[in-house]
Order: C-alpha cells, then sequence, then structure tokens
C-alpha cells in the first residue's frame, strides 16, 4: 500500500492494479511472494536460488522463475496474482452460428436508429435458433452485446434514467392464489379502425387483472369505455367466471383456468377505484379493498411490469403508436393502422393465454404462471347467481316503484315481477350500467334481484352518456315537459346522423365503436341454450287493451 502526505494529514492511496479484487488470504501469500522475489531483480539469478525460494513457498522451481518473468515485466506486486483459472473473462461461449444470427437480428432492428428493448431481441434470437436446432443463448448474453454493439439505442424499460434511486424496504411476498388481485387500467399504444371502413377509430382502453401469488392474468377488458364503476364491476365478473364463454366469443379455444372470486383488491387511487358501489359490492361478497399509497407506484409492481410488458408486445402491431409522442416523428400509425377492436382483443387473448402464461418467470424463480396455477390448485369461492355479482358493482340508485313501474332519465322499465309490489308505492335499490340503460337490476324487497327492462319494447339500448345528452338538448331547445317517446325519438334522430356519417369523422367512428364495444362486452359471462324465442308477433305500435282487474291486499 502506498501512502503519500497532502498538507498535515496521511491520504492513503490504493496501489496500481484490481487491488479491491484480491481476497485477503491471497493477498498475504502475495506480500510474501513479493518479498522474497523482487530483491533477485537486481541480481543474477539462477536454478540454486530458484529451488531455494521453492522450498519457502511450497512450489516447483520453475514457478519461481514464472514469478520471476512477470515481475520483471510489468514492475508491479498485482502481477504475481497471475490469471485466474476457468473461461477468459469477456470471451464468448458461443459458436460462429449462433453469433451471427444475434448479429443479424441486432443488425434489422437497429436499423434506422429504432430503440431496441433486450427482451425483444432475445425471443427473436431464441425463435431463429430453434429454427436452426442451435441452442437458445441467455438474455444476459443478448444484453451484453447490446450495450457492446448499440449501448445508445438499448432500453430495458420507459423512464431507465429517472428511475425512483431509493431502495424497496422488502419483498411483497404472497404464497396463496386469490390471497391478493392487483387491477390497474391503461390507454393501449395502438390505434385500431372499424369494422366497415377500416379507418382510424382511436386508441381502446385495457384492464388488466393479475393474480400476484401465480402471475396469472385473471381477466382482461377491452372497450372504447374509459374505466369506470360499470368497467370495475365488468372486470370482477370476468375474474369470478369461467372464461369459456368469452373466449367462445372470440372464436378461441384456449386453456384458461384462473377464475374466482379474489379475497383482496390492490388498486390504485383512480375515481373508478373509489365508488361507493366498488365499495358496496367488495363488502357484499367478502373482498377487501387495499389502495397503495399516492406517488407510490412499486407498491404496484407487479400490475405496472405485466401492463410495460404488454405494451411493449404492441410495438410489432401495425398502428402501434409508441409510448413517446417524439419517436413518431418518422412514422405515421394512422397510416399502418389494420385490426379491429374485436381483432386486437383476440390477438391479447392468445398473446397471454397461449404466450405469457407458457413463458418462464423470474418472479416463479423459472416457472410460468399456468404451472403454478396448476400446482397450487386453488379452492374457488363460487358465486351462486353471476347476475347478482355483476349488479352488486354497478352504481345504484334508490326509486319509488308506482303502478306505471319504474322511472329512470325518463323512461318508464317495467316487469310482471313487480305486480306483487304494487299495492302501495315501495322504495326500491336499482342498479344500472352506465354503458347499457335498457337493463336495470333492482333488487326486491325480499333481497332477491331481477332484471327489468323497457315498459316499451320497441326501444333501442342506448347507454347514459347518450340519454344525459339528449335531456340536455331537449332542455336547451324546449322548455316544455320532456316525455319519453320524444327523447327515443331524438336519440334515433341522433343515430341516423351518425349511421350517415361514421365515414366522415374520427369522432362519429370511434362514437360508433363505442356502442358497439359496450354491447359485445355485455354480453352473456355463460353460455345459455334452449331460450325461448319470441313468436308471439305483438304489434307494439298498438296500445294495449286494459283489462279490469282484482288487487288482493298482501
Amino acid at each position: 500500500m502506498v501512502q503519500r502526505n497532502a498538507g498535515d494529514s496521511n491520504v492513503m492511496s490504493k496501489a496500481p492494479g484490481a487491488l479491491e479484487r484480491i481476497d485477503h488470504s491471497t493477498w498475504s501469500r502475495l506480500e510474501v511472494l513479493n518479498a522474497l522475489i523482487r530483491p533477485t531483480l537486481e541480481h543474477p539469478f539462477n536454478q540454486t536460488q530458484a529451488e531455494q525460494i521453492a522450498l519457502q513457498i511450497n512450489v516447483h522451481w520453475v514457478t519461481v522463475y514464472l514469478y520471476r518473468r512477470r515481475l520483471l515485466g510489468e514492475g508491479i506486486a498485482t502481477a504475481l496474482v497471475g490469471r485466474s483459472r476457468g473461461f477468459p473473462s469477456g470471451a464468448s461461449r458461443l459458436s460462429n452460428e449462433q453469433e451471427a444470427i444475434i448479429d443479424k437480428v441486432i443488425g434489422r432492428l437497429a436499423r434506422g436508429g429504432t430503440k431496441l428493448r433486450v427482451i425483444a431481441v432475445f425471443e427473436e434470437v431464441a425463435q431463429r435458433c430453434r429454427i436452426n436446432n442451435l441452442p437458445t443463448p441467455s438474455r444476459s448474453s443478448i444484453d451484453r452485446r447490446l450495450r457492446r454493439l448499440v449501448p445508445a439505442l438499448v432500453v430495458r424499460r420507459s423512464g431507465e434514467d429517472d428511475r425512483q434511486t431509493s431502495t424497496a424496504s422488502g419483498t411483497f411476498i404472497v404464497r396463496k392464489p386469490f390471497e391478493v388481485v392487483q387491477i390497474d387500467h391503461t390507454k393501449c399504444d395502438l390505434l385500431v379502425v372499424d369494422d366497415l371502413y377500416r379507418t382510424v377509430i382511436g386508441r381502446p382502453w385495457l384492464s388488466v387483472a393479475m393474480d400476484i401469488a401465480t402471475r396469472s392474468i385473471l381477466a382482461i377488458l377491452v372497450t372504447f369505455e374509459p374505466p369506470s364503476a360499470a368497467t370495475v364491476a365488468l372486470l370482477i365478473t370476468r375474474i369470478v367466471n369461467t372464461k369459456t364463454a368469452w373466449l367462445k366469443s372470440l372464436d378461441l379455444v384456449i386453456d384458461w383456468p384462473m377464475a374466482g372470486l379474489p379475497r383482496s383488491l390492490h388498486l390504485d387511487n383512480g375515481s373508478e377505484f373509489h365508488s361507493k358501489a366498488l365499495g358496496r359490492g367488495c363488502t357484499q361478497f367478502g373482498i377487501e379493498l387495499t389502495y397503495r399509497p399516492p406517488r407510490r407506484p412499486q407498491f404496484g409492481g407487479h400490475i405496472e411490469r405485466v401492463i410495460g410488458t404488454l405494451m411493449t408486445k404492441l410495438k410489432t402491431l401495425p398502428g402501434a403508436t409508441g409510448h413517446s409522442v417524439k419517436n413518431r416523428k418518422n412514422y405515421d400509425p394512422e397510416k399502418t393502422a389494420a385490426l379491429t377492436l374485436q381483432e386486437f382483443e383476440r390477438w391479447l387473448a392468445i398473446e397471454i393465454g397461449e404466450r405469457y402464461h407458457h413463458t418462464e418467470h423470474r418472479g416463479l424463480k423459472g416457472g410460468t404462471p399456468y404451472a403454478a396455477w396448476q400446482v397450487a390448485q386453488p379452492l374457488r369461492r363460487v358465486v351462486n347467481q353471476p347476475d347478482d355479482l355483476y349488479a352488486a358493482f354497478l352504481p345504484a340508485v334508490r326509486r319509488t316503484l308506482h303502478r306505471g313501474g319504474i322511472v329512470f332519465n325518463h323512461i318508464r322499465y317495467w316487469n310482471p315481477v313487480l305486480t306483487p309490489w304494487l299495492v302501495q308505492p315501495v322504495e326500491l335499490l336499482v342498479h344500472y350500467d352506465p354503458a347499457d340503460i335498457s337493463i336495470l337490476h333492482v333488487k326486491l324487497p325480499d333481497g332477491s334481484y331481477v332484471k327489468v327492462g323497457y315498459a316499451d319494447l320497441r326501444h333501442p339500448a342506448i347507454a347514459l352518456w347518450e340519454c344525459l345528452a339528449t335531456l340536455k338538448h331537449l332542455r336547451t331547445a324546449s322548455r316544455a315537459t320532456i316525455n319519453e317517446a320524444h327523447l327515443f325519438a331524438a336519440i334515433d334522430a341522433q343515430r341516423k346522423i351518425i349511421d350517415d356519417g361514421k365515414s366522415k369523422t374520427r369522432a362519429t367512428r370511434k362514437s360508433t365503436a363505442r356502442k358497439t364495444s359496450e354491447a359485445r362486452s355485455r354480453a352473456p359471462t355463460a353460455p345459455k341454450e334452449n331460450q325461448p324465442q319470441d313468436e308471439t308477433g305483438v304489434d307494439y305500435s298498438v296500445d294495449a287493451p286494459e283489462y279490469p282487474v282484482e288487487m288482493w291486499p298482501r
């Protein structure tokens, strides 16, 4: 160790060489070698001297000549350590064929200065190696070559330079499926097109539910409807129910066994997660709600990471926008957009059900989410009435039942099941889906739920936003009393305008697509067979005649 004076204080500096990598025992032996061999550098040296030194350090006398040659060559004590045993540091263990594939993939992906993600390069290299019957290089090998060849283009995740520098206080460990389920939403980095004209209509929303113990994706929801209490209700319904009906609607056959009632939901602080409907529904079915601390995204790291991975996969799809506006200067995603909303949902279902669930996960120590689920064999908490579950998470209002039925936003609803409660006015709890108010979920005084539809079955299904927008227009245009016929006539007129001009602007096309996606996402959660068809041939344009009835007290 070299010691120098700096002013009045002694400053210790490191000797040249890799001293910090030498352990204590090696350094002690190095000091002995240096003390014995360095004095011989200034005088002639022979075999007898070498044999005497060899006896003291218990090596062959030829080795002493090797030590002396190293010390003569470099002049520093650490030269006596020599090269450690094993494979040379920095040398490649890959074959020439593997190296050629890696270079070709990196060269193709880096063309044009596009940012590269290690996982994207690794997956393509792995695919090409499998085709050529070659062993797949490790991800760390790909990472090292990228950092060496194109360091300016390599990113691991968005905002890598801005990551939080403080360390986490501990590891979040969950051992049982359904013990903790994380939910989050994001706007997809992808433009989709409408079904009819294949013109761009915008970016859809993606909602994801993830089981932390097995890293399985329990459910997804793709829609143009922004996150709300209703979308959360739909997602929870998909978590609980099997995926058979949903996959069948996408014309897919995938083994997706993850289904059941979660015990705890971990959520961020979005307004859709703080609704009374969500709190009431979770209480009803014994689900604990936990919110992550504000501005602490690491507490939702699992779901954030998987959504980030899915968004990365979208970069290969036509119409991908990327996560940064700056990166769109060199290309126009609107010119390449080609997938409809349903086609995108189908692609996403395959990506998760067939690829993600069967890909090794570092959080599972190399296991796959599907295998982790099969090993756990979780005891599923069954919900006997799926419709009751869905209704419990929807927004609700109280409405009085009259002889004319229930009136909600100037629309009359009726179901013959309500007849026994017409003896006297009764206030009922009415749950509604903001995306489709053609059906109300009414909680009867006996605690059961019943679906109540329009009293006039000729009316089309509409969303709450359509109804409120039309009511606002009618109030502005006229102070006259708003009636149901006038309301639906206005909505029909507006829809005709949309139908006539849906190929003209993105806004109208998106409005059309939103209604379509809302209708699709509310499809039955389980297939229903042998449903009776309406063969009555009733002419609803003619008012029904009034018949004398006799009302009996209850």
